[in-house]
């Protein structure tokens, strides 16, 4: 089993550990996802970048997000995407 199965395996039982709701926004979906890559990936690259932008503990965030809570997701989410200008 070479890395991509694994990332792709870890990442399909992150998505299911997720309680979604169609009260996010799209946006909120896609922060979402793009914390799931990033863990999947298992990188401490991209893991400390995330971190280091976002100024959050990654897996803090990700038990949050696991219980349904998004509002701390949506804050950093939308706060660093303003200051981007975007």
């Amino acid at each position: 089993m070479n890395d991509e199965d694994t990332t792709e395996r870890i990442a399909r039982k992150m998505i299911k550990q997720v309680p979604w709701s169609d009260d996010w926004s799209t946006e909120v979906k896609s922060a979402v996802y793009y914390m799931i890559r990033i863990l999947s990936s298992q990188s401490h690259r991209e893991i400390d970048r995330f971190e280091s932008i976002y100024r959050v503990p990654i897996y803090m965030l990700w038990e949050r997000v696991k219980s349904g809570n998004v509002e701390d997701l949506k804050g950093i989410w939308y706060s660093h995407n303003k200051k981007q200008g975007r």
